[in-house]
């Protein structure tokens, strides 16, 4: 009987001790804190989804600058990267030879005039003989100049002398052959002054003569390279003190008006545009863009990359576009109107099933949704949901459907 009495007492014990647990975890229960969240009445809007493709704008129009004379740079007026207009000067080349043969052609000029007023032949002849004397003078130093050029030639071939030394050698020969040519020139003139002893083949030898000083001028003129349009340097292919050649390039000069981007895509982007399509060019590091469209596309992907060619034409209406600069072509494949969007990270996920939070009373119900296109910053609801309804948009990732929540909305 006392054994049964213990039992009984300790059983009642046990049961008032765990009826005061109870008592305190439901208590807890009760005092359970609020989840603080942010929320979104649902109305219409619209979104647009695009993909983003790293690239530089590049011109359509690329223009080597070419000197009309041969000779050795003397200055280089410009940088890379510098913005040139037409006429500016790119490079000077030396016309120090030159300079010389414009002396001799203005003496020259001097001396034709000088014949026509001569009275007899004779006094002519006296000049010619000079004349011949110079041009024997010019002859011996231009064989002698062929011969060294023809050594130099020989000792380069066996590498014993320097490319300079070698055109060095040519600009020489170039020279003196220049010279005895005008010395020639002048001579054939006064010759033929001699044989016809008239004002009227004086005359012609002074026009003559100056014919040649006008050449010899425009040489001149044309050892300042001058730009041919306007743009903005993009590559130097030569240093100052560097002999180069009529016809060379020494530079290139990207078209500044005419620009362009070209992008590799992917299969899938490149089935969703087409010429017109619109792009957003995002100038990298300044914050900034431009609105353009799709100019030109391929659907024959590169052999090398499986990636489809697109091109997108610029117009640089501010100035403000350089060639080599850098940026994020942004391409709308797809935009709708008037329909349900969320914030993209108000929109969870589990086993595969997209949800979000709706709030009911002073608690919150799970629910199902579909969604259609998104962008990085949102996403499309095609199902799931309706206009007036209220979804959590922040503080989700806190939610259980058990929840109850605090809605502390930011004042607009």
């Amino acid at each position: 009987m006392k054994t049964k009495s213990k039992i009984l007492a300790m059983a009642l014990i046990t049961s008032i001790i765990l009826s005061g647990c109870l008592g305190k975890e439901q208590e807890q229960k009760q005092e359970e804190p609020k989840v603080a969240v942010q929320t979104i009445k649902i109305e219409t809007s619209s979104i647009k989804k695009y993909s983003d493709v790293s690239s530089k704008i590049i011109s359509q129009n690329n223009v080597n600058v070419t000197p009309k004379a041969s000779g050795t740079i003397k200055k280089l007026y410009v940088k890379i990267g510098q913005k040139v207009n037409k006429g500016d000067i790119i490079a000077k080349i030396d016309d120090t030879d030159l300079t010389v043969q414009l002396q001799q052609a203005d003496a020259a000029i001097e001396l034709a005039k000088a014949n026509a007023s001569l009275s007899t032949n004779g006094s002519l002849q006296n000049s010619i003989n000079q004349m011949k004397a110079q041009v024997d003078s010019l002859q011996i130093q231009l064989n002698d100049a062929q011969t060294n050029l023809n050594r130099m030639k020989e000792l380069f071939a066996a590498g014993a002398v320097a490319q300079a030394d070698l055109e060095k050698a040519q600009m020489g020969v170039d020279t003196l052959t220049t010279q005895l040519q005008n010395a020639q020139s002048t001579l054939n003139l006064n010759q033929t002054t001699v044989t016809q002893a008239t004002q009227s083949v004086g005359e012609s030898a002074i026009k003559q003569a100056e014919a040649a000083r006008a050449n010899i001028k425009n040489m001149i003129n044309n050892t300042t390279v001058k730009a041919e349009g306007n743009g903005t340097i993009t590559n130097l292919m030569v240093s100052e003190g560097n002999a180069v050649g009529a016809g060379t390039p020494i530079a290139t000069i990207a078209d500044g008006e005419n620009l362009k981007v070209s992008l590799q895509v992917s299969q899938e982007l490149i089935d969703k545009i087409g010429v017109g399509t619109p792009v957003e060019i995002i100038l990298d590091g300044q914050g900034t863009s431009v609105n353009a469209v799709v100019s030109n596309l391929s659907k024959s992907a590169d052999a090398q990359t499986a990636l489809y060619p697109v091109e997108i034409n610029l117009r640089n209406d501010t100035g403000n576009l350089y060639s080599g600069m850098f940026v994020t072509a942004r391409i709308i494949s797809d935009s709708k109107d008037l329909v349900i969007t969320l914030p993209l990270n108000s929109v969870l996920e589990d086993n595969d099933k997209k949800y979000v939070y709706v709030i009911k009373g002073d608690g919150v119900v799970k629910t199902t949704v579909a969604t259609g296109i998104q962008n990085v910053e949102k996403i499309e609801i095609i199902d799931g949901l309706k206009i007036g309804d209220e979804v959590v948009v922040k503080g989700q990732d806190f939610l259980s459907e058990t929840s109850k929540i605090n809605i502390v909305n930011e004042v607009k």
